[in-house]
């Protein structure tokens, strides 16, 4: 029994162990790989870094031979220096971590690196060159690892080697005066006996001292007296001698460095021969070039041709040159109090300009001269000058305005006069100053006019200047035809199912007459006739009208305008649609209904003044539902509601309104909007869409019509403030008039309780 026991604690301990192990070999460690590998390389060794990894217990190098991988060295730092090897070789390692634990190492993958020992060294980089007359010394600096160099010289094609040194300089002597050399230098490095050399030569060209050449070219700038000759650099030039052909010998003029020389004191329009020839001084020596370089050169005539007044304005000149082959440039010049001043600078591309801020009618002389440059020195050629008179050009002939006996002259005023005078004459009489005006004035009025008088108009323009006050010519005239002054006045005005019918009284000598309508401050012309009744046709109905009328008459091509007549208030017959519903007893009913009262008053003068202001708001181009404040309810009966009052009124006549004042209570705007939306509105051809809907939680009437062109516009009325919106876009703005939209017919009771039908009344929907 007791060895049964122990069997079994034998086999529980090895299942125990087992399961342990098998565990244990799941959770082995892996130790981090090495990171980057830094290799420094000698001659014969390499020494290896790298960076430390986290919870290792060292590191073993490899060294990759013969196609398999050598463990040189388990070590527990971080660097390792591998010797014996060979210079100029490449070698490839690896480095891998380990982790020691329960006896038993875990490593980390390989990290490899390649290097290669140092060897042959790189040639020099730049060779310097100082040659003399049969020598040429090479110098150049030191190349890092190398033990010396060998220079070469190239011969027949090859390169033959002339001296190996350590030193960083050699002369090559026994050498031609004027020749072309090729040379070249090798570096090398030795290393137990064995030379290393650099992979390449480092090639440099030179020539011996000795004449130079002449030049390959010589030109030249050039003005009525100075030409200025150049040429490129002469290899070896210590100078150049200038030479003039004289009588057909040379003479020498000049002996510079430069490269440039300039002969002064030259005729105008003049041939002149010129030469160039280097040299070069050596240890006292001087070396003469074989040949001169040659140029023949004649001066100009006048440097800047041409000078000339393009044309000349009232305040400005312009003036224009013909370029010059040779300039640097122009300088323009004003003489001021006898004295040339210069006035602008311009480049040699520049061949115009504009002269302002000059007088009118005023005389100036310019002059302008050419210049030429050598290095800092300037040669400025002869000036060539012209004389320039200003305009003052006569304004054009004034536009007229006639009024009955006062015209009024308009003129386009000019920024450089100082003011008009303004003349007036009767046909066959001499020209009468006006008025004198100053500038910036452009209309001038001309009253006490005779009657039956034909009039001419004209005016001069005048500049202050420095030698005085200037007149412009007389401007052309226009011609004005006074009438009798008699204005007519209508007699008769009727509205009726044609349209409205004018009578008016007729002026004795008048042409014809023009039929308007005032809205606002502004005359409409309706229609010209010659009849003294008319019926116009075509208006809209239910609309207020202002008529007046006004004669002309026509002599000579010209129209006299006589005074408009007294303005004549009328109201066109509304349509049977615009009657549909009996808005007018609705309307009273309503009133009676809700709670407004009723307060008849009789106004005078405070009454009358009331009722044109109130009459100037609703005039405003005489057909808006809704002008500042008031609110139409009933055109074609003066009913309309004071917004900022809370106030309805009705006009009667010119000094009696009835005022229908609100009661306490609430629901103000929303009373007004239930009448309209009940009754259905109609306003010429707008159309008010029976207080559609609401617009943002308001009640809202909306106005729209077509115009012209086709385009249907709408205006939505808040009946406790006016806005506005652009129906595609979500912004709110305060204030817009119209937006576009597409308007449907309503053809649904309203759900809000804000458009409640009265009670007592049906919905109507506006058709």
């Amino acid at each position: 029994m007791k060895k049964s026991i122990k069997l079994l604690s034998v086999a529980f301990v090895i299942a125990v162990i087992m399961a342990i192990s098998s565990v244990w070999a799941l959770a082995a460690p892996v130790p981090e790989k090495p990171g980057k590998i830094i290799a420094e390389s000698d001659y014969k060794s390499i020494t290896l870094k790298w960076d430390q990894c986290e919870d290792v217990n060292g590191y073993r190098v490899y060294q990759y031979v013969d196609n398999k991988w050598k463990s040189l060295k388990t070590t527990s730092v971080r660097s390792y220096t591998v010797t014996d090897l060979v210079p100029n070789t490449t070698y490839k390692f690896s480095v891998r971590s380990y982790i020691k634990e329960n006896g038993e190492n875990y490593w980390s993958d390989y990290k490899t690196v390649y290097a290669t020992t140092l060897g042959a060294p790189e040639s020099p980089a730049k060779i310097n060159v100082d040659a003399g007359f049969d020598s040429v010394t090479l110098s150049w600096d030191a190349v890092e690892n190398a033990n010396g160099y060998r220079v070469y010289q190239s011969v027949g094609g090859k390169w033959k080697a002339l001296k190996t040194t350590s030193a960083k300089t050699y002369t090559v002597t026994g050498l031609t005066d004027a020749t072309d050399y090729k040379f070249a230098v090798k570096s090398y490095a030795k290393i137990d006996g064995v030379t290393y050399w650099a992979s390449s030569y480092t090639k440099v060209s030179a020539r011996t001292l000795g004449a130079p050449e002449k030049p390959a070219k010589v030109t030249a700038k050039k003005n009525d007296s100075v030409v200025i000759l150049s040429w490129d650099e002469c290899l070896n030039a210590t100078g150049y001698k200038v030479y003039q052909s004289v009588s057909g010998k040379w003479k020498v003029i000049g002996d510079v460095a430069d490269t440039s020389f300039a002969v002064e004191n030259l005729s105008a329009a003049t041939s002149y021969k010129f030469a160039v020839k280097p040299y070069l001084v050596a240890d006292g020596v001087t070396y003469n070039a074989k040949s001169y370089t040659t140029l023949s050169v004649k001066t100009e005539k006048a440097d800047v041709l041409n000078f000339r007044n393009q044309c000349s304005y009232d305040t400005w000149a312009d003036l224009y040159w013909n370029k010059s082959s040779s300039a640097d440039g122009y300088e323009i010049y004003k003489k001021v109090d006898g004295e040339w001043q210069l006035i602008e600078k311009e480049n040699k591309y520049i061949t115009g300009t504009s002269i302002s801020n000059l007088e009118v009618a005023n005389t100036y002389e310019f002059a302008i001269r050419s210049f030429i440059k050598n290095g800092d020195k300037v040669y400025w050629s002869n000036y060539s000058a012209i004389t320039v008179t200003t305009s003052f050009d006569k304004p054009e002939a004034p536009s007229i305005a006639l009024e009955a006996d006062t015209v009024t002259a308009y003129w386009n005023d000019d920024y450089y006069v100082d003011g008009y005078r303004i003349y007036i004459k009767e046909k066959g009489g001499s020209w009468q100053k006006v008025k004198d005006v100053k500038q910036g004035v452009e209309e001038c009025q001309i009253t006490d006019l005779k009657a039956n008088t034909t009039y001419y108009v004209a005016l001069k323009a005048y500049a202050k200047t420095s030698t005085g006050t200037k007149w412009s010519a007389l401007s052309s005239s226009r011609t004005i035809i006074v009438g009798d002054y008699t204005k007519t006045s209508i007699t008769s005005a009727e509205a009726n199912a044609e349209g409205v019918t004018l009578s008016w009284v007729r002026v004795p000598g008048a042409t014809g007459y023009r039929i308007y309508n005032k809205v606002g401050t502004k005359w409409t012309a309706l229609k010209t006739v010659t009849s003294t009744t008319y019926t116009l046709t075509g208006l809209e109905s239910d609309t207020v009208y202002n008529l007046a009328v006004r004669a002309y008459k026509k002599v000579d091509g010209v129209t006299s305008w006589y005074d408009y007549s007294e303005t004549k208030k009328i109201i066109t017959v509304p349509s049977e649609k615009d009657l549909t519903g009996g808005r007018y007893e609705k309307f009273r009913d309503f009133l009676y209904d809700s709670d407004y009262s009723l307060d008849f008053r009789y106004y005078e003068t405070s009454g009358s003044s009331a009722m044109n202001s109130i009459e100037s708001k609703l005039a405003f181009k005489g057909e808006d539902f809704y002008i500042g404040g008031w609110y139409y309810i009933d055109r074609y009966t003066d009913i309309f509601y004071d917004a900022s009052a809370d106030r309805i009124y009705s006009i009667h006549n010119s000094y009696n309104m009835y005022t229908y004042q609100k009661g306490y209570g609430d629901a103000t705007y929303e009373l007004i909007a239930e009448y309209l939306y009940s009754t259905g509105f109609y306003y010429h051809d707008y159309e008010i869409k029976s207080c559609i809907s609401e617009y943002r939680g308001q009640p809202a009437v909306c106005e729209y019509f077509i115009d012209e062109s086709g385009v249907k516009t709408c205006t939505y009325y808040i009946l406790d403030e006016y806005v506005g919106t652009e129906i595609f876009g979500p912004d709110y703005k305060e204030g817009a008039r119209f937006y576009r939209c597409e308007l449907t017919n309503i053809d649904t009771t309203p759900s809000s309780s804000l458009f409640k039908v009265p009670s007592g009344y049906e919905y109507v929907k506006a058709e």
